[in-house]
């Protein structure tokens, strides 16, 4: 099994497949190769993807927190943050970042997963499905364009259904916190409580799940499921929220263009080419040459 991160790492910088990374996929599919897609993306963001690939079976969505069937389009499992948990994570996030804001995912098992169309701009992917889906505090900016009728509110009233899959947390504009520096303190101080990652450099956004979910979890989900040994599975991405997958499968690879910390994480020995070089469809191809 080939478990595939998708923004930085399968995707162009503007969400589009290349012709090579389509016709790789195509040559994985037709030896056997399994290949996952394994994202930080929540279920509604995953159709437009489907779309270009014609991708079919099991997804990892929410970094680990969602199992998607794409073959029925529908929500699997899901691996929710208790209500209590997350209301003190947050407490304890406002005490350590100022202005920080928040954000939460919830999705329930056996809800559909909404089919984007195939000619819908990237920008605007981010504003397909059921806006209840996702909220926000009136101080969180959204990077990207929401869904008409978003939620927006105090966090009691965004975690009422339950059902939190991911909570975000987003450090004011003007802030001078460091990315790497700040996961790095809140996994600390959150250790007992959830797990904390990120997945972009261009802002301190945390985004915490379930204690003990990663995409790691997710992975070793997908492989229990398909009967693969852990031997028998390579993963592959750019940020740190792909660690946990690409340090659990049996072959870990980072992209030519991922974090440091990932670049660390695998060795000098395991990193491919960037995105913009289609440096999965290389891994694919060199995979089959040498079957």
């Amino acid at each position: 099994m080939l478990a595939c991160d998708l923004d930085g790492t399968l995707l162009m910088p503007d969400g589009s497949l290349s012709p090579r990374t389509l016709a790789a996929l195509d040559a994985a599919r037709d030896s056997g190769l399994l290949v996952a897609m394994v994202t930080g993306r929540p279920p509604r963001w995953l159709s437009p993807v489907v779309h270009q690939s014609g991708w079919h079976g099991l997804a990892v969505a929410a970094n680990g927190a969602v199992i998607a069937d794409l073959n029925v389009g529908r929500v699997m499992h899901t691996f929710p943050i208790d209500t209590d948990v997350v209301h003190e994570t947050v407490t304890r996030l406002r005490k350590s970042i100022p202005g920080v804001a928040f954000a939460v995912e919830h999705i329930e098992q056996g809800q559909r997963i909404p089919d984007a169309p195939p000619d819908l701009p990237f920008p605007l992917l981010r504003s397909v499905g059921p806006p209840a889906e996702f909220g926000h505090e009136p101080g969180y900016q959204p990077r990207l364009p929401v869904a008409p009728h978003t939620p927006i509110g105090v966090i009691d009233e965004l975690i009422a259904s339950g059902n939190v899959v991911k909570l975000l947390a987003r450090a004011p504009a003007d802030s001078e916190h460091d990315a790497d520096e700040t996961m790095q303190r809140a996994q600390d101080e959150l250790a007992e409580l959830v797990t904390v990652t990120h997945s972009s450099n261009e802002s301190v956004l945390l985004e915490i799940s379930k204690i003990g979910i990663s995409k790691g979890t997710g992975v070793s989900w997908l492989a229990n499921e398909h009967n693969i040994d852990q031997s028998d599975v390579i993963a592959v991405g750019d940020m740190p929220n792909d660690i946990p997958m690409l340090q659990w499968a049996g072959q870990g690879y980072a992209m030519g263009n991922a974090h440091q910390l990932v670049r660390d994480s695998v060795g000098p020995e395991h990193v491919v080419p960037p995105n913009t070089d289609d440096g999965v469809a290389q891994l694919i191809e060199s995979l089959l040459h040498k079957q």
